[in-house]
C-alpha cells in the first residue's frame, strides 16, 4: 500500500480552510456512521439533487473510506489552500466536487458518497502547480515498511491509470467517473489560474505545468 505524507513546497498561507473541511467532514461522517437516522439519505448522490450533489462530500462508506479520504485532503489540501487563500480554496474544493458528481451522474448514476472526486480536483490542481515537486510516500507491505519521494506528476498519472482500469475492466464500488472528473476540474483551473496570475508560486516550486506548456 502507497500513502502520500507530504508535498515538498513551501506555503504561503496558513491553511485554515482546510483544516476546517478536514474536521467536519470527519465529524459529519462519523455522525452518519454511528448515529444513523433517515437525514443521511438526503446527503447520497443520487442524480442532481442539490443536496445529494453537496452532502455526499461530507459522508463516507466507514472509518477506512474516510481516513483514507481525509489524509489526501490533508497532503494535498494544505499545499493547494496554502499557497491560494482561505478564501478561494473552499470555493475551489466545492467546484471540483459538483463537478466530479456531475461527471459521475452522466457516465455512472450509481448511489455514491465520499470526498474523493474533490479531492482528486485537488490533487489535479496540485499536478498543475508542482508537478516536479516532490511527493514524501509511505509504503508497507505485510511487515515491510518504508518511505520514498516521488515526482507528483508520475504520482497522479499513477492514481489516474488506476481510475482508466476502472472505467474499462470495471470499478467495483469506486466512483472512478466522479475521480476523473475532479481530476480534470483541477488540472485546467490550475492551469489557468497560473497563466491568469491568480495564483503565484514561490521560488521553491519546481517548474509548473502552466512553464511546461509554455515551451511547446
Amino acid at each position: 500500500m502507497l500513502i502520500p505524507y507530504r508535498i515538498n513546497t513551501l506555503f504561503q498561507t496558513t491553511p485554515f480552510a482546510n483544516w476546517f473541511l478536514i474536521g467536519i467532514t470527519g465529524l459529519i461522517s462519523l455522525t452518519a456512521t454511528y448515529s444513523g437516522g433517515d437525514w443521511i439519505y438526503g446527503w447520497i448522490l443520487d442524480g442532481w439533487s442539490p443536496s445529494g450533489m453537496v452532502g455526499h462530500l461530507f459522508i463516507h462508506n466507514g472509518i477506512f473510506h474516510l481516513a483514507g479520504n481525509l489524509v489526501f485532503l490533508w497532503v494535498f489540501g494544505n499545499a493547494i489552500c496554502g499557497n491560494t487563500n482561505n478564501l478561494i480554496y473552499p470555493q475551489l474544493y466545492l467546484g471540483f466536487g459538483l463537478v466530479a458528481a456531475g461527471t459521475h451522474n452522466i457516465f455512472d448514476g450509481e448511489l455514491a458518497v465520499g470526498a474523493s472526486g474533490a479531492i482528486n480536483g485537488i490533487v489535479g490542481m496540485a499536478t498543475a502547480l508542482y508537478p516536479k515537486n516532490s511527493v514524501g510516500m509511505f509504503w508497507f507491505f505485510f511487515i515491510r515498511f518504508g518511505t520514498f519521494e516521488v515526482p507528483l506528476w508520475i504520482m497522479s498519472m499513477i492514481w489516474f491509470a488506476f481510475d482508466l482500469f476502472g472505467v474499462f475492466f470495471g470499478s467495483g464500488d469506486v466512483a472512478v467517473w466522479a475521480h476523473i472528473g475532479g481530476f480534470f476540474a483541477g488540472l485546467i483551473t490550475g492551469i489557468l489560474f497560473l497563466r491568469n496570475g491568480i495564483i503565484t508560486l514561490t521560488e521553491w516550486d519546481n517548474e509548473s505545468m502552466s512553464d511546461l506548456l509554455a515551451r511547446r
